[in-house]
């Protein structure tokens, strides 16, 4: 994990707001809680969508979600093509997230 983490710092030297590394450990990090955790759990980043939300409310985004896996549905995807599945954003309704971590 660090390793990967260092690397992505050397390389992101070159652009000229370094945010790169960020997201490297970010990934790694839910990949490594991802195998940590009982299988009724799943870590993802995206979005907490409470019942009482209008869809005039904008949601803040969560680096690390993890919720009930087997009794959530997820609301939506927000895919991005330079992310892996992992990095996939996930909408989950609020009373399945078990915990929210914000580095």
């Amino acid at each position: 994990m660090l390793d990967d983490y260092d690397k992505s710092k050397n390389l992101d030297k070159a652009d000229e707001i370094e945010t790169e590394h960020g997201k490297v450990a970010e990934a790694k990090f839910r990949e490594w809680l991802s195998i940590f955790l009982p299988k009724k759990y799943a870590v993802t980043p995206g979005y907490i969508v409470s019942q009482g939300m209008s869809d005039e409310n904008k949601l803040p985004h969560f680096d690390v979600i993890i919720y009930d896996h087997l009794e959530s549905p997820v609301l939506w995807i927000k895919g991005n093509p330079d992310l892996s599945q992992r990095g996939t954003s996930r909408a989950i309704p609020a009373e399945h997230v078990r915990a929210v971590i914000e580095p």
